[in-house]
């Protein structure tokens, strides 16, 4: 059975949140068994979540302390100083999983400096997709970042095609690596339920 981990520590239940749950419950339901599906819990952010995902058949593996409540979540100072935070108390423990445990797969979502920096020092079994959410700033510092690791990336999924072509155009990534891959934002029900809408307006207007 391949192992596939997940790598999202969000402060808040924005656009990357709902994209993770959904990714992850998504690959455990269709993967018919064959897939482990586990979501690294730095300090607990997963932990209100914790029901839906055993429901999905998702594991949640905790990393250490459970102080997600302690950290400021809004503000830019407030966020970074959070996000430092995890850094620091997650750096060796998320090493030490990695290498014990050896998934086949780790999805990185967010805070990606500290899974990207592991990536370049040491050399990992795991092969390491970085999923770019949104329309990041293209600046030298994550240029750099991603410039370091582009060799030992496995793979680079992009939510837009726009992204796609710029990253191409500034060769930050080999070409291969790229790939198109919209959020998943809707969930089975909420697509079932949308479709049945639809059916119903088609039946009656149409």
């Amino acid at each position: 059975m391949k192992k596939i981990y997940y790598w999202a520590p969000c402060l808040n239940k924005v656009g990357t949140y709902k994209s993770t749950i959904n990714s992850a419950i998504s690959l455990a339901k269709y993967s018919k068994g064959e897939i482990k599906i586990n979501i690294i819990n730095t300090c607990g952010e997963w932990n209100e979540t914790k029901k839906l995902f055993e429901e999905n058949e998702v594991e949640i593996l905790s990393l250490g302390y459970d102080y997600f409540k302690y950290l400021p979540k809004n503000g830019f100072w407030g966020s970074r100083f959070s996000y430092f935070v995890i850094i620091l108390t997650s750096i060796i423990p998320l090493f030490k999983l990695l290498k014990k445990e050896n998934p086949d797969f780790i999805i990185v979502h967010l805070l990606t400096s500290l899974p990207l920096l592991l990536l370049k020092i040491f050399n990992f079994r795991t092969k390491f997709i970085l999923r770019i959410s949104g329309y990041p700033k293209l600046n030298n510092l994550r240029k750099y970042i991603w410039k370091g690791v582009s060799k030992k990336i496995f793979r680079v999924t992009c939510p837009s095609i726009d992204l796609l072509k710029q990253l191409k155009d500034q060769r930050i990534f080999m070409e291969n690596k790229l790939s198109f891959l919209p959020d998943p934002i809707l969930n089975i029900r909420q697509f079932i339920k949308m479709k049945n809408e639809k059916n119903i307006v088609e039946n009656n207007f149409l």
